[in-house]
């Protein structure tokens, strides 16, 4: 079965009008608010992410995970536990956005990202995901998973249908 996914290429270049979107974000955070960017695979993080990710959840009812990706991610979380992050932009002293990936081979596979509404207007998430794809992009493939979502392809990822490049191929999708 063939699944449209995003990927974006290792050593592909990020779009300049992003680069430059990035740029001009920070300094307007940085003009209101102190903020941090840390990687880490604390337990606790990670907990805090999946709250916030429940938290907002809430506010967007048509947002369905289906079991088959669910069964994925917790497939590869089991057998690849040291491989999982949380990439986390702080504002002040708050969780504005994270993003939990993992590392497998030469992919990164983005499972799920949180966010806090009372920072939306900072655009946290783009900040955290330029920031997520200049520092691996160029060793690394990034799957940004199922969806062909706007931000994916603004980011220069390509639709994908060959699922055995983005999913392991021990993986049966039905």
């Amino acid at each position: 079965k063939s699944i449209e996914t995003c990927c974006f290429h290792k050593g592909a270049l990020i779009p300049s009008n992003v680069l430059k979107e990035y740029e001009y974000d920070k300094r307007y955070l940085l003009k209101n608010h102190n903020f941090s960017i840390v990687s880490t695979n604390k337990l606790e993080k990670i907990y805090n992410h999946i709250k916030l990710y429940l938290d907002n959840m809430q506010n967007f009812k048509n947002h369905v995970i289906d079991k088959e990706l669910e069964n994925f991610w917790f497939d590869f979380a089991k057998d690849n536990i040291e491989n999982i992050k949380l990439l986390v932009l702080n504002i002040e002293k708050d969780l504005a956005y994270s993003v939990l990936y993992g590392i497998k081979d030469d992919t990164i596979y983005l499972i799920n990202y949180a966010f806090n509404v009372k920072y939306k207007k900072y655009a946290p998430g783009k900040i955290l995901l330029t920031f997520l794809m200049e520092k691996y992009s160029a060793n690394y493939n990034v799957d940004y998973s199922r969806g062909l979502d706007s931000y994916k392809i603004r980011f220069g990822c390509l639709v994908n249908n060959n699922v055995k490049f983005l999913y392991p191929a021990n993986r049966k999708l039905t």
